[in-house]
C-alpha cells in the first residue's frame, strides 16, 4: 500500500499542474503575445470581411431565415448589420496598414461592437430546425426547393404579418364564458323591430303552426314530452318522428326519435310504415355522413383532397321511391322549390320516366330533375324530393305548357295520405345507400355537386349555387375586402390557433346553423351573431363546388379539363389553366386554409349572369404526397448548407476573444510588432551545493559586471595620472634666421 502511494504521489502533482488554471492562463497569454504582430491582425480582418460576405449571400439568398430571429425579422436588417461589420473590418484594415495609434484605438472601440452583430447574426442559423413544425419554420424552409413548385405553408401568418390571408382578431368574448343564443330568441329581436332589415327573412322562415294538422315542433312542451304523446297536436298521421336540438347545442340528441302511434280514421299502408320505420333507422346514419363534426373519418381517411372527378349513379340509386297515394310533408320548414316552364313532349317524356321508376323499371331521369335530386345529397337538412308536373292554362295536348315544381323538404317529414295530384312523386334520401358509395369511391359528398351542376346551363348553375348558398349556415356575406371577411383566427392563452367569424345577418342562416348545431353567440354591443363552429367544421378542403369562368374566352384555360357547361371550373384539384404551375380548388365561401385568396371580390357579371359572391381557391387541399415530397427535399438542402454555415458563423465569432487581447496589446506597444517579453524569474530545482552555488554565481552575473566595471574604472583613472605626472621629452626651438 505504502508503495502504491509512492507511485500514485507523481501522478496526482503532474495532474494538479496539468489542470492548474493559473498555469493554463499563463501559457495561453504567452502564445497570445508571441501573435501580437501587424501580419496576424491583418490576417483576421481579411478572414472576417469574407466571413461577413458570406453571410450577406445568404441571408439575401435565403431570406426567409431571418423571420427566425430576435426582435428583427427582416433579412434587410441582418444584410445592414453585417454591412456595418464590413465597415468596421475595413477601419481596421486601414489603422493597422498605417500603424496609426489613434485610428487603431478607434477600431479597438467598435470591436466589441462587430462581435456583438456577429453573434446577432448567427441566432436566425441556430434556430433554423430544417422541418415545417411551424409558420417560421416552414416559411425558412421554403428558401431551400431547388425545383419551381412551391412548397405550401400548413400554418396561419403570425400576428405580425401585414398581409395575412385571413386576417387576425381576437373575438367579441372567450366562447367558454358566455352563454349561446337560442334562435327563437334572435327571431324576436327581429320581429320586435319596428322597421325590421330581416322583415322578408323572417315571413319565409316562420313555420305555420298546425297547417294541415301537421305536428308543431316548435312548442316546448311537445319537445320535453318523454311519452312521446304529441298532445294538441290536431294530425291525421299515424306515425310523427323528428329530432330534438339541444338548447345548448353543446350536444346533439340523434337518439330522440320517436315512432308514436296516434289514432286516425285512416291507417298507413304496409309500405308507408316501412317507409317511417326506414327513416328512423337511417336519421342517424345520415348525420354521420353529412355532419363533419359527427364524422371526421372522411376527412382523416382522404385528407381532405377531391378526388378526380367521375360521374356518380343516377341520383334515383340513393332515394327511395315513396308509394304511389302518399305524400310526404316537412313539419319544421316550408319545401324549398324551383319551377321550369316545359313543353308538352317533355312532359310525357318525364312522366314515362317517373311511371318507369313506380314500375321498377329504369332508375334514370331528365338531367333537370336529376340535378336537383344531387342537390338535395349535398344539402344535410334535405330529407326528401318531390316532383310534379303542373299544367299551365288551358291549351290543347300540342300547345300546352306545363309547369316542372321540384321541391326538397327538410329531413323532418311525415308521410301522409291525401289526395295526391296524379303527377305528383315524392323521393325519400336514402343515406345508407349514400354512404355505401363514399366509401367504395373514396370519395366525399361534394362530389355530387359535379353530378349537379354539369346538366345545366351556366346560367341556370350559377343561379342555383347562388340561391343554394344564401340558405345555408355561413360567415358574414362574402364581399367588399375579402381578406377582412369570413373566418378570423386568434390565439389563446396556450397559444393554440383558433378561427370565428361573424355569422350572416339572415334569420335563414341562423335556422340553418341552429339545425346544424351551431353554437351561436350574440355580441350585445353590435347586435350581431359570431361564432366559431362555421370555422372549424369547414376545414381546409375542396368545396366540389365549380363555378363557371369569369372569361369564358380565355386562352390560358385547359378546355380538357373542362365540362361543356364549364361549370366544374376549380371544382377539385386541377391545373386549370395552362399557366398553372400547381394544382387548386375552390375552398368554399368560408374556409380556414391559410393561403386562401380570391381573384376577385366578387364574381362576373360575365356572359349575362348577374355578380354573385365568389369562393376562396386554395392550393393547400391538392397534391398534398408531392407536397411532401418538397419537404423531404428542401429539407436535406437545408441541413446541408446551414450547417457548415453556422459552424464558420460561430468560428468567426469565436476568433472576436483572442483578437480583443491580441490588439490591445498591440495598441500598447505603440502599434509595433515587436514585443519584448522579460522573465520575471525562473524556478530551478537542484539536488546538489555545487549546483546552487553555480546557479548563484550565474545569477549575480550583474554584480560581478558591476564590479568589472568599477576595476577599468579604476584602471582608467590610474592612466590619467600617469599622463598627467609624465614629463614629456621636448627640444628647444631654434630662433628664426635672420631675415638678412
Amino acid at each position: 500500500l505504502a508503495q502504491s502511494v509512492l507511485l500514485l504521489n507523481p501522478m496526482v502533482c503532474s495532474l494538479r499542474t496539468c489542470l492548474n488554471p493559473i498555469a493554463w492562463g499563463a501559457a495561453l497569454g504567452d502564445l497570445l503575445i508571441r501573435w501580437v504582430r501587424r501580419s496576424t491582425i491583418l490576417t483576421f480582418l481579411f478572414f472576417d470581411i469574407c466571413i461577413a460576405g458570406l453571410t450577406i449571400y445568404f441571408y439575401v439568398r435565403f431570406n426567409s431565415v431571418a423571420r427566425l430571429g430576435w426582435i428583427l425579422t427582416c433579412w434587410r436588417s441582418y444584410v445592414f448589420a453585417t454591412t456595418v461589420r464590413i465597415c468596421i473590418s475595413l477601419f481596421g484594415v486601414y489603422g493597422v496598414c498605417s500603424r496609426c495609434v489613434k485610428v487603431t484605438r478607434m477600431y479597438y472601440a467598435f470591436l466589441f461592437l462587430a462581435a456583438w452583430l456577429t453573434f446577432y447574426v448567427i441566432l436566425p442559423v441556430n434556430w433554423l430546425e430544417c422541418k415545417c413544425v411551424s409558420w417560421a419554420q416552414c416559411s425558412a424552409l421554403t428558401s431551400f426547393k431547388n425545383s419551381t413548385d412551391n412548397i405550401l405553408n400548413p400554418y396561419f401568418e403570425p400576428s405580425d404579418v401585414v398581409e395575412r390571408h385571413m386576417p387576425y382578431e381576437e373575438p367579441p368574448a372567450d366562447p367558454d364564458e358566455i352563454p349561446t343564443v337560442d334562435y327563437k330568441v334572435l327571431e324576436a329581436k327581429e320581429k320586435n323591430k319596428p322597421n325590421g332589415k330581416f322583415k322578408e327573412g323572417v315571413n319565409k322562415v316562420i313555420t305555420e303552426n298546425n297547417k294541415g294538422g301537421l305536428l308543431d315542433v316548435g312548442n316546448a312542451a311537445v319537445l320535453d314530452d318523454e311519452d312521446g304523446k304529441a298532445a294538441g297536436a290536431q294530425s291525421d298521421c299515424t306515425f310523427v318522428h323528428g329530432r330534438v336540438v339541444n338548447k345548448r347545442r353543446g350536444t346533439r340528441i340523434s337518439s330522440a326519435l320517436s315512432l308514436d302511434a296516434i289514432p286516425a280514421d285512416n291507417h298507413l299502408t304496409a309500405a308507408a310504415a316501412a317507409l317511417a320505420s326506414a327513416t328512423v333507422a337511417s336519421l342517424q346514419t345520415f348525420e354521420q355522413i353529412m355532419d363533419p363534426a359527427v364524422n371526421k373519418s372522411a376527412e382523416g381517411k382522404h385528407g381532405g383532397e377531391a378526388e378526380e372527378t367521375k360521374d356518380s349513379l343516377p341520383a334515383v340509386h340513393f332515394f327511395n321511391v315513396i308509394q304511389a297515394g302518399i305524400e310526404l310533408h316537412s313539419i319544421s320548414d316550408k319545401p324549398t322549390c324551383t319551377h321550369q316552364t316545359i313543353d308538352h313532349a317533355t312532359m310525357v317524356a318525364r312522366s314515362t320516366e317517373l311511371d318507369n321508376l313506380h314500375a321498377g323499371k329504369e332508375r334514370k331521369l331528365d338531367t333537370k330533375l336529376e340535378s336537383e335530386m344531387y342537390m338535395c345529397i349535398t344539402d344535410q337538412l334535405c330529407g326528401a324530393v318531390s316532383i310534379e308536373l303542373k299544367l299551365l292554362g288551358n291549351g290543347t295536348d300540342g300547345n300546352s305548357q306545363f309547369d316542372s315544381i321540384v321541391c326538397q323538404l327538410s329531413y323532418q317529414i311525415v308521410p301522409k295520405l291525401g289526395a295526391v295530384q296524379k303527377y305528383t312523386h315524392f323521393f325519400e334520401k336514402n343515406p345508407i345507400s349514400i354512404k355505401d358509395d363514399l366509401g367504395s369511391s373514396k370519395t366525399e359528398v361534394s362530389k355530387f355537386y359535379h353530378d349537379a351542376l354539369k346538366g345545366l346551363t351556366p346560367q341556370e348553375g350559377m343561379v342555383k349555387i347562388q340561391k343554394m348558398q344564401k340558405e345555408k349556415c355561413m360567415c358574414d356575406e362574402p364581399k367588399a375586402d375579402f381578406r377582412r371577411r369570413s373566418c378570423r383566427t386568434y390565439q389563446d392563452v396556450y397559444g393554440v390557433d383558433h378561427a370565428w367569424c361573424w355569422v350572416r345577418k339572415d334569420l335563414r342562416v341562423y335556422k340553418a346553423c341552429e339545425e346544424k348545431g351551431i353554437k351561436l353567440f350574440l355580441h350585445e354591443q353590435s347586435g350581431r351573431v359570431w361564432t366559431e363552429d362555421i370555422c372549424t367544421r369547414v376545414a381546409c378542403k375542396c368545396s366540389g363546388i365549380g363555378m363557371y369562368p369569369i372569361d369564358p374566352k380565355d386562352s390560358d384555360l385547359d378546355d380538357t379539363l373542362l365540362d361543356p357547361n364549364k361549370l366544374n371550373y376549380g371544382g377539385s384539384c386541377q391545373k386549370w389553366k395552362k399557366s398553372d404551375k400547381q394544382k387548386w380548388c375552390y375552398a368554399g365561401y368560408d374556409t380556414v386554409c391559410p393561403d386562401r385568396a380570391k381573384q376577385f371580390g366578387a364574381w362576373g357579371p360575365a356572359n349575362g349572369i348577374k355578380q354573385q359572391w365568389s369562393q376562396y381557391h386554395s392550393k393547400l387541399p391538392c397534391d398534398k404526397e408531392e407536397q411532401e415530397t418538397l419537404v423531404e427535399t428542401a429539407s436535406s438542402w437545408c441541413k446541408n448548407i446551414s450547417i457548415p454555415a453556422e459552424i464558420v458563423l460561430i468560428t468567426s465569432f469565436v476568433l472576436y476573444l483572442p483578437m480583443i487581447i491580441i490588439i490591445f496589446k498591440f495598441i500598447s506597444n505603440r502599434c509595433g510588432d515587436d514585443f519584448e517579453v522579460t522573465d520575471s524569474f525562473d524556478v530551478i530545482i537542484t539536488d546538489s551545493e555545487d549546483d546552487e552555488e553555480d546557479e548563484w554565481q550565474a545569477g549575480s552575473g550583474d554584480k560581478e559586471g558591476k564590479e568589472g566595471k568599477k576595476d577599468k574604472d579604476d584602471d582608467d583613472d590610474d592612466d590619467d595620472d600617469e599622463r598627467e605626472n609624465a614629463k614629456p621629452v621636448t627640444q628647444e626651438a631654434e630662433p628664426p634666421a635672420n631675415p638678412q
